[in-house]
């Protein structure tokens, strides 16, 4: 079973608190540091979603820089289902889809589940075509280096929560952002911790 939509508006106010983490590879301490990958295991596991007693297996800074093995992938489906996967991003300036050239997290309300409709009221065309429904608290990986290696929250899409060096844990509109515009990525839907498939 997937994620009630209660379970997504924790996630995703869970995944807001962490907002301003700074970077800290392999850490996941709210406030203090926090990776791309760790990041969301921290928010996950907050929420009951995954085992609090799940722990990722090592790995180095630049592990996706020289290895092919899908090492990050085999992980995230042990708690979630592929949904879909992107090799050729629909991209679509700010101003074609109605939102500020500049988002701020401080222009965003970071203490409701809800952002401001004027941020999000234009989805990218694979939802109003049909296409794949991306959900808040879904999880997005992109690929960098040779693997799928970096990981993120859904807000609303195109928004998403992740951490990022130098700038730490912080939201940013996928399909607009510089280090992520153009690259693969695969989204997934989580599955509840104790749900056998």
């Amino acid at each position: 079973m997937h994620l009630t939509r209660e379970q997504r508006e924790a996630v995703v106010r869970a995944a807001k608190d962490w907002i301003g983490t700074p970077y800290h590879h392999k850490a996941a301490v709210k406030k203090a540091g926090a990776d791309c990958a760790m990041f969301p295991v921290a928010v996950f596991k907050e929420c009951g979603i995954i085992p609090a007693d799940y722990h990722p297996p090592e790995y180095s800074t630049q592990w996706h820089l020289h290895r092919s093995d899908e090492l990050y992938l085999k992980e995230i489906e042990k708690f979630a289902v592929l949904q879909h996967s992107e090799a050729e991003p629909v991209l679509q300036s700010r101003a074609e889809r109605g939102i500020p050239s500049i988002l701020h997290a401080s222009e965003v309300e970071m203490d409701s589940t809800v952002l401001p409709r004027d941020f999000c009221s234009d989805r990218d065309s694979s939802q109003r075509s049909g296409g794949p429904r991306v959900q808040p608290a879904d999880f997005i990986v992109f690929k960098f280096g040779r693997t799928f290696s970096h990981g993120a929250i859904v807000v609303d899409w195109p928004l998403i929560i992740h951490a990022y060096i130098p700038h730490g844990v912080t939201l940013t509109d996928a399909l607009t952002d510089g280090q992520l515009i153009g690259r693969e990525y695969k989204i997934y839907k989580i599955s509840i911790a104790n749900e056998e498939r």
